[in-house]
């Protein structure tokens, strides 16, 4: 979603404050984001996470000119916390935010999906790994054929399975040992013939499922998050793109939570409206454009969520 990431960063056109004209991209992957906000701003500087070292490697290729603007940090952005307190430790007075805008695509890269070395896409044959971080330890492969019954009901039921996840418990249980992608979706189809199931088949959304248990994104999500809130500099926006319902559900729910106004402020002695850290400006997630969809098929699943610190949802209304 490029040109939605564009507007969305429009308001460093403006930005007043020069020491923290900066901005963190917490999920590098292709680099797409930053080369292209890169170009626009040219006195801007980026912060890039990714725990994909190889995404990392690519990056002089991808930046070109612009890799000098760029310090890469090659670690989850559940981490973005520690790992900025580390890098200003000696350049920023305390208790100022580093970061006039943040930024987090959380689907896989192209170069992810399509190396079928990794194990990420259910329509290519490859080992069971899955891991972003090829140093960890779990891999699906260790999910699928070392997690009880129960416990792969509990992955399945979290990754968006749904109804299907007791069945497809069972059927990883009764096929192991599974060794490669193309086992694990051969219990898919034997389950979605089963159940029936109408629509798209249940392979994309199970190798999902899996995928999410190995990373422990749900985890890495909510740190993020948390960590995102305390970085951000006054009147700066987090831009998250999510995937599937379970990331959107995660982030609407901190932005909404965020925008509500500060319980403890309501027995002070004051009037007018109450304080709010700032205000969540997509209700309704924002989606890709028909001509984006029809260039990138995998762009049909991405949901855009703002929040923006220092603005009151009154003063968004008043705007529009």
């Amino acid at each position: 979603m490029p040109g939605e990431i564009v507007e969305a960063f429009s308001y460093l056109d403006n930005w007043s404050d020069p020491a923290s004209f900066r901005l963190l991209d917490a999920t590098f992957g292709g680099g797409g984001h930053t080369a292209l906000l890169l170009e626009r701003y040219p006195a801007l500087t980026i912060v890039a996470f990714d725990r994909d070292e190889e995404a990392l490697k690519r990056a002089p290729a991808v930046l070109g000119d612009n890799l000098s603007r760029v310090q890469l940090v090659n670690d989850s952005f559940g981490s973005v916390l520690e790992r900025t307190e580390e890098l200003f430790a000696d350049s920023l007075a305390p208790d100022v935010p580093p970061f006039a805008g943040i930024l987090a695509d959380l689907g896989l890269s192209s170069d992810q999906l399509d190396n079928s070395e990794r194990g990420f896409a259910f329509r290519s044959d490859g080992p069971l790994d899955m891991r972003m971080d090829r140093e960890s330890e779990l891999t699906a492969e260790q999910v699928l054929n070392g997690y009880n019954q129960r416990e792969l009901v509990r992955v399945f039921a979290t990754g968006g399975v749904g109804a299907h996840s007791a069945a497809m418990a069972k059927g990883v249980v009764a096929a192991r040992p599974l060794q490669t992608t193309a086992d694990l979706r051969k219990v898919c189809d034997a389950v979605w013939e089963r159940g029936r199931r109408k629509g798209k088949r249940i392979s994309q959304v199970v190798f999902q499922a899996v995928r999410i248990e190995v990373n422990d994104e749900v985890r890495s999500l909510e740190s993020f998050l948390d960590g995102a809130k305390q970085l951000l500099a006054p009147g700066g926006k987090i831009a998250v793109i999510c995937f599937h319902s379970l990331e959107d559900r995660i982030v609407a729910g901190r932005f909404r939570k965020w925008s509500k106004a500060d319980d403890s402020a309501s027995r002070l002695p004051m009037s007018g409206e109450l304080p709010r850290y700032g205000a969540h400006l997509t209700a309704r997630a924002m989606t890709a454009g028909s001509e984006e969809n029809e260039m990138n098929p995998r762009a049909r699943s991405a949901m855009l969520r703002i929040f923006q610190r220092g603005v009151s949802q009154r003063e968004i209304v008043e705007k529009e």
